[in-house]
């Protein structure tokens, strides 16, 4: 297992250099100039600028020059905030986005595992229907919707919680809304991955012997069918996990979070390059390392993996 480990770690800067690649000709394939905007500029200061910031050299110079500085640690200048560093910007913007991820990723898991352990040992009754709709709906609305929905509703019309407000990270009416946008189709997710993998354990010889021995029917299903029956919902916490903890492009520029989200899309609309391609090399970083991280807590949960070798 170490030595898959190592493979996995020894092959991410390669996977982040492709990724850096793949963003870097796109957002230079884009139309616009991060120092023309909607206004007329002056071409000579718009060509001081390029100069000052090398983007007047050809494309895979500053592909190089990017990649060295990178590896050095250094994320370069934002064009859009007058130069400051992007990895500074990045360092001031993530925690916040870190924060709501985790708080939704927290309330995912409590409603989703809460919801699949129920449909499964209700299976085929009027709730386990019921609650299957419910799932299927959580999946199919996009986040885009959930939000300015909830926001209209609490926010707007019943004024329960306050809407386009940043209060800080103890601020807990100000995240009700925004995490529970980001956390219901992830909720919804784990909620179907637990009852399909519930109901596939429930049926294992070892839970049979255990419900024959008069186990109650609670333990049966936490101690003894549970954990190999979250096996689909660890492999699925990876990538989600890293998709809420920087996921939150949407939700951010919706409620007004001063997260890295929002930070992403503005600099996409400004192309400001170096901001773009720095948040594209972290959320990169933060996948990897969740997928890595789900692969592990698989092979400890299930010893068919672990017996197998495999990672």
């Amino acid at each position: 297992m170490l030595n898959a480990v190592l493979r996995r770690l020894a092959t991410a800067p390669l996977v982040l250099l492709v990724l850096v690649a793949v963003t870097f000709v796109l957002i230079h394939a884009a139309p616009g100039d991060p120092f023309v905007g909607e206004r007329a500029a002056d071409p000579q200061a718009v060509a001081a600028l390029r100069k000052q910031y090398r983007l007047d050299r050809p494309l895979p110079e500053q592909f190089a020059v990017y990649v060295g500085n990178l590896v050095c640690g250094d994320f370069g200048p934002s064009l859009r905030n007058r130069g400051q560093s992007v990895g500074l910007i990045i360092a001031d913007r993530l925690p916040t986005s870190l924060w709501l991820g985790a708080i939704a990723l927290v309330l995912a898991l409590g409603a989703g595992l809460s919801l699949g352990i129920l449909g499964a040992v209700r299976a085929g009754r009027a709730l386990d229907h019921g609650l299957a709709v419910v799932a299927i709906i959580g999946v199919s609305i996009p986040v885009f919707v959930i939000g300015p929905a909830l926001a209209w509703t609490f926010g707007l019309w019943l004024g329960w919680l306050p809407v386009g407000q940043w209060a800080g990270f103890f601020g807990v009416s100000h995240l009700v809304l925004p995490a529970t946008t980001l956390a219901i189709p992830f909720a919804a997710r784990v909620a179907r991955l637990t009852r399909a993998g519930l109901l596939d354990t429930l049926h294992l010889d070892h839970v049979r012997t255990a419900t024959a021995k008069g186990v109650a029917p609670a333990a049966v299903v936490v101690r003894h069918a549970l954990p190999l029956g979250l096996v689909p919902v660890i492999a699925f916490l990876g990538p989600a996990s890293a998709g809420l903890l920087t996921g939150s492009l949407v939700v951010e520029k919706v409620f007004q979070i001063p997260g890295l989200g929002q930070e992403f899309v503005e600099s996409a609309f400004t192309r400001d390059y170096p901001l773009v391609l720095g948040t594209v090399v972290v959320y990169g970083a933060i996948i990897i390392l969740g997928n890595l991280l789900a692969d592990l807590a698989v092979v400890m949960v299930d010893p068919r993996v672990r017996d197998g070798k495999s990672l």
